[in-house]
């Protein structure tokens, strides 16, 4: 996702975020 509005991302980290448990960032440091 390298180009993407406020209101994407946002989403994107709402539906990530109630997958997995955590935030995308959160993610990345744990692999």
């Amino acid at each position: 996702m390298e180009k993407c509005d406020f209101q994407t991302s946002s989403y994107f980290r709402k539906i990530f975020h109630q997958n997995t448990g955590m935030t995308p960032s959160q993610y990345r440091s744990t692999r």
